[in-house]
């Protein structure tokens, strides 16, 4: 069963503003690591930062489209819980 938590428009408003906002970092350290020669600390960041706004994205995704958004560890129930918006 997967956990979630509810979400008001608020709650959405607010994950969407932070998928935005780690989108735009990950997107500024990309462009400083394709600079750099071999793996460098802007790539790492470029990666960690896409991942959250991934996260950040879905959380939106589904509060909007839910009400609601996954709150566990369980990567394939919050996988599952996406694929059941109307968005997708």
């Amino acid at each position: 069963m997967t956990r979630t938590q509810s979400m008001a428009a608020t709650d959405v408003a607010q994950r969407a503003g932070a998928a935005r906002a780690h989108l735009q970092i990950a997107e500024e350290s990309f462009l400083l690591a394709t600079v750099s020669a071999g793996p460098s600390a802007d790539a790492q960041a470029s990666a960690a930062n896409s991942v959250l706004a991934a996260i950040a994205a879905s959380d939106a995704i589904c509060g909007k489209t839910l009400g609601m958004r996954p709150a566990g560890q369980d990567h394939n129930s919050a996988t599952r819980l996406l694929g059941t918006s109307s968005l997708l």
